[in-house]
């Protein structure tokens, strides 16, 4: 756990820096230590689509919201292996920027 600190301190992206897949991003929806508007910033680091996923819960919705977050995964990691970006998604969440990159969306799961 030492070397994940250590390499989350050291690490500095570098301007144009982009990965070429996708991206989801994970929140709990009652995490009072993650910053909305920060979440969809994501999106600035691929040039293919971002989706942000929030799930019920809190910092620790991996134990609270297991089901959802697998099948969440498996859908979107499908959609992924098979080329084809994942359905649009209704924006919710108190989200106040529509979709991301065109493609990906805010959603509550």
């Amino acid at each position: 756990m030492r070397a994940d600190f250590a390499l989350a301190e050291a690490y500095r992206a570098r301007p144009g820096d982009v990965l070429h897949c996708p991206i989801t991003v994970l929140a709990g929806r009652g995490d009072a230590s993650t910053d909305r508007p920060a979440l969809a910033d994501w999106r600035t680091y691929t040039r293919r689509y971002c989706r942000v996923r929030l799930f019920p819960g809190d910092h620790l919705f991996l134990h609270t919201a297991t089901a959802r977050l697998l099948t969440t995964l498996e859908a979107d990691l499908s959609a992924s292996a098979a080329g084809r970006p994942p359905a649009r998604l209704a924006v919710t969440g108190g989200f106040p920027y529509g979709l991301i990159n065109q493609v990906g969306g805010v959603a509550e799961v």
